[in-house]
């Protein structure tokens, strides 16, 4: 925050405009500015609305179901639920976990059966490597 972010349009028009604030997101890349804000930077009356972000009420029982039928009307060319895109990445990581569990029962026996610590490590550690190639989980996975 307090630097500044050179963007361009799709009329090649650019400018820049300091950060106020950062969003975690993982799922993909977003520039979130008002309108008001844009037309101040680029210009009054260059605005047309090319995606809109939306904050659904509590009252909405079901955004994932809402988004999907959203996405189904004539005018929206794409809907992106927040919410789905957790639970699909809930799963995805559900399934690398499974992984370590069974990286770490395959160490037990693989100990067991050499009868060596050295010649666990020896077996796993290229195992793990290739599976994890690099950041925290090949550490976890390795530590395991």
């Amino acid at each position: 925050m307090g630097d500044d972010l050179h963007i361009q349009n799709s009329n090649l028009e650019e400018c820049d405009f300091p950060i106020s604030g950062i969003v975690r997101n993982y799922l993909g890349n977003a520039i979130y500015i008002r309108q008001s804000r844009y037309e101040a930077l680029i210009g009054s009356g260059s605005y047309a609305a090319n995606s809109i972000l939306a904050h659904l009420s509590d009252s909405c029982t079901d955004p994932v179901a809402y988004a999907d039928q959203l996405s189904r009307e004539s005018d929206v060319v794409s809907c992106n639920s927040v919410q789905a895109m957790r639970d699909e990445f809930s799963k995805s990581f559900g399934l690398i976990n499974c992984v370590v569990v069974l990286v770490t029962a395959l160490a037990a026996g693989l100990a067991f059966a050499t009868g060596t610590s050295w010649g666990t490590f020896g077996i796993l550690i290229p195992i793990v490597i290739g599976v994890f190639p690099s950041g925290t989980m090949m550490v976890i996975s390795i530590a395991a």
